[in-house]
């Protein structure tokens, strides 16, 4: 009875090393050896692309005074300097001062007195081009230049590369949390916990490094801190629903995308009235290139509203969110495909021994 049994009954197959772990072995691999290649491509050429010879296009700056004043050194100017400047005329001091510390201009200058009006906290690159624009402008009219920075940066941070720095450490953390969840098989329910508890965590420590131990975010770092958080969180998502639709190779797109360019064309490393074309289109599309901008502002411009910027992250968020679901539901459709052979062999197993005991 036994020689029936085992004629009769369908086997399993069963293999250790199935086809599925082969390929994903053989992707990951692949994604280990092509990420060298990748990084050794594309980070020398998007900042060199950037910081190779850059120029003023298209920068805003005023002069000070009236029409009958103003008016002809303006047009001066515009023909000397064609598109690297877009000058318009403010009637005051006050006025210009308003403007270069809300960021509607870079810098304004004062035929009567000489004085240069800047804002070196919203790109210092900037500023030093506004100056030596101005100072020219006033050697050429005897007059000796002198320089007003209405938006100072902090003592501790004389380059204004804190936020930067902050940034790029909530962004990192972000897309390392959402590729690990990623990548393990784990509960939703973990995955939903991680990608909040990371940039919570995140957050937590940057604003401790920026407020607590270096004093240089302001107040009580609450703004900045959300600023932080917002960033790390939308990368964890974005990283995470992506690993979860076309696996590890959303590495390199992270990479590429809310990385790379999300620093290069974010304004911070170069200003974006000085970097080329691409890099500003770039700037208002890209989730992280918005929240490391809106978090410099946040740190040093009073009154600052980062609307646009959390409008931006909040539909990378959402396009995140909905990968994260759709990869799931896939996930869970192919475990049950796979799934349903081992079942029928087995219930084709009882059967035929049923079958034999029926005979027998």
């Amino acid at each position: 009875m036994t020689d029936v049994l085992t004629r009769t009954a369908p086997r399993a197959k069963t293999s250790p090393d199935s086809s599925a772990e082969k390929a994903t072995r053989k992707k990951t691999i692949t994604g280990v050896l092509v990420l060298p290649l990748f990084l050794l491509i594309a980070l020398p050429a998007l900042f060199l692309g950037l910081l190779h010879s850059p120029a003023p296009n298209d920068m805003k700056v005023a002069v000070i005074g009236s029409s009958e004043s103003a008016d002809p050194l303006i047009g001066s100017l515009e023909n000397q300097s064609g598109d690297s400047f877009e000058i318009s005329r403010v009637d005051t001091v006050d006025d210009a001062r308003t403007q270069v510390r809300e960021l509607d201009i870079r810098g304004a200058y004062d035929p009567s007195t000489g004085t240069i009006y800047v804002g070196s906290a919203d790109g210092f690159a900037a500023k030093n081009v506004v100056v030596t624009l101005f100072t020219s402008v006033a050697g050429a009219s005897g007059v000796t230049a002198s320089v007003d920075d209405v938006l100072p940066l902090d003592e501790g941070d004389p380059m204004g590369t804190t936020a930067m720095y902050l940034g790029i450490g909530a962004i990192l953390a972000g897309m390392l949390a959402g590729l690990i969840l990623g990548l393990f098989p784990t509960s939703s329910k973990v995955r939903a916990i991680g990608v909040i508890a990371v940039p919570v965590v995140a957050a937590t420590i940057e604003v401790l490094y920026g407020w607590a131990m270096f004093d240089i975010l302001p107040g009580n770092g609450f703004g900045p801190g959300l600023m932080i958080f917002a960033l790390s969180f939308v990368t964890a998502v974005v990283t995470l629903g992506g690993v979860l639709v076309i696996g590890p190779a959303m590495l390199i797109v992270s990479i590429l995308l809310l990385v790379l360019l999300g620093i290069t064309t974010s304004g911070l490393p170069l200003p974006l009235d000085m970097a080329p074309g691409f890099y500003q289109a770039m700037h208002h599309v890209l989730p992280t290139s918005q929240g490391l901008e809106a978090l410099r502002r946040l740190i040093y411009v009073d009154d600052y509203n980062p609307g646009w910027a959390i409008l931006t992250m909040g539909i990378w968020a959402v396009v995140g969110a909905a990968l994260v679901v759709w990869g799931t539901f896939r996930a869970q459709r192919k475990s049950a495909a796979a799934l349903a052979p081992s079942v029928s062999a087995d219930a084709d197993v009882r059967s035929a021994r049923r079958d034999v005991r029926a005979t027998v």
